[in-house]
């Protein structure tokens, strides 16, 4: 058990210093899309070390897996705030709301679905939950960047991916 709660700890650190790391990159890159397409990737790697863990029992699948995860999941918040700018949609309360709601449901659906089926013994879920929600992910990216650049194509920015600067920390 302390094992567990050492992973989740270092899950959450990572994703910390993924978010303070993403304040400094965002001056660098020109477009989130990018970034989004990076971090998907990593949590694919993750949920695949996470299902052959189950194959394998390696314990440092798992922290490398965790690692992965954390880093992938870094850049969500970011992106989230910015990718709508960037695609010519206005960023007003009512989509703030909107984005912190489904992200507030996933954090809170997505760990209670991983339980259930963890309690029923499926100890894939963890890495079959994750590539799924890539895979998913992938799709809803997909269809957005298209349709995004058909209506009206992004004008390139200086700091899209943090609308936090590094002055302002």
């Amino acid at each position: 058990m302390a094992a567990m709660a050492g992973m989740s700890s270092f899950f959450w650190a990572t994703i910390c210093a993924g978010r303070i790391g993403w304040v400094f990159l965002s001056t660098q890159i020109q477009s989130g899309w990018p970034v989004l397409a990076a971090s998907g990737g990593t949590m694919m790697l993750a949920g695949a070390l996470y299902v052959d863990y189950v194959a394998r029992h390696g314990t440092w699948q798992l922290w490398l897996a965790t690692f992965l995860l954390g880093l992938g999941c870094s850049s969500s918040l970011p992106c989230a705030l910015t990718m709508p700018m960037e695609a010519q949609i206005p960023l007003t309360p009512s989509v703030l709301m909107c984005l912190n709601l489904a992200g507030t449901v996933g954090e809170m659906v997505a760990p209670f679905l991983v339980g259930l089926a963890l309690q029923q013994g499926v100890y894939r879920s963890l890495g079959l939950g994750v590539v799924g929600m890539m895979v998913v992910m992938g799709g809803a990216s997909s269809l957005a960047w298209s349709t995004s650049r058909r209506v009206a194509p992004a004008t390139p920015r200086t700091s899209v991916v943090c609308p936090i600067s590094p002055t302002t920390l």
